[in-house]
């Protein structure tokens, strides 16, 4: 179990680091 709950975090962070970036991205445009 513990496993998956790192995995499920690591998705999330992931997730929050890709909305950044098209965040970023929107603002340059």
């Amino acid at each position: 179990m513990l496993r998956y709950q790192t995995y499920h975090i690591w998705q999330i962070l992931m997730k929050r680091l890709v909305d950044k970036t098209r965040v970023r991205n929107k603002t340059k445009f």
